[in-house]
């Protein structure tokens, strides 16, 4: 019988470990890829920078 629980820690501590091993090497090289990846890093800091302020507004307007 499976144990799901170890499964998805093993399986988590994986997939963390190949995002810092690309992570080093697109810092590594510097190349289009790397910027790329930050571009998209910075889209994704807005969006949700965003959505925080939208909530905020809402909570005060609720309350």
């Amino acid at each position: 019988m499976l144990d799901w629980y170890e499964m998805r820690k093993i399986n988590g501590k994986v997939v963390s470990e190949l995002r810092k091993q690309v992570k080093k090497r697109l810092e590594k090289e510097q190349g289009i890829e790397y910027e790329r990846a930050m571009g998209l890093s910075e889209a994704i800091d807005k969006y949700w920078s965003a959505q925080e302020q939208r909530y905020q507004q809402y909570k005060r307007a609720i309350y």
